[in-house]
């Protein structure tokens, strides 16, 4: 049984870093501004006359209305993307955790299972060599006490 709570993948969360989201209102206003501003500035200087105005005027309202759905379309398919990416990777740094926890676990149980065993302690009477036979000398080596026959001196 975990004692982790899994991520809630059923409601999306807003990103929490990056850029914010775009309030379409507010663009398709300040378009229609901005359009309105040009169209008067436009008049204003005579490069437009003001019999050019009946198709003018509404190309603000116009332009900023296909701002507006493309921005709100793609914005919020954009935005579902990422919701649904940090999902995942929530999902998956949980899962990860899990994995981890869980050979923890099993690692702590497979030690507790093992005998625990004291070194040996090492013969501080000679020291330790390959040779480890105590009644031959090592090879290559002469006793003093032998000939090459092997009989003592």
């Amino acid at each position: 049984m975990s004692t982790h709570p899994a991520p809630d993948l059923r409601e999306p969360q807003e990103p929490t870093g990056g850029t914010h989201p775009v309030n379409v209102t507010h663009l398709v206003m300040g378009l229609v501004l901005l359009g309105l501003a040009a169209t008067w500035a436009l008049v204003q200087a005579d490069v437009v006359e003001r019999g050019d105005l009946r198709w003018l005027l509404p190309l603000p309202w116009v332009l900023a209305g296909v701002a507006g759905l493309l921005t709100a379309v793609l914005g919020g398919r954009r935005r579902r993307e990422r919701a649904e990416e940090a999902h995942r990777e929530a999902y998956r740094h949980w899962l990860e955790e899990e994995d981890l926890r869980h050979r923890r676990q099993a690692w702590e149980e497979y030690q507790a299972q093992q005998p625990t065993q004291q070194p040996a302690a090492p013969d501080e009477t000679r020291p330790l060599s390959a040779w480890d036979h105590p009644d031959e000398a090592p090879p290559g080596t002469t006793d003093e006490t032998t000939d090459e026959t092997g009989e003592g001196r």
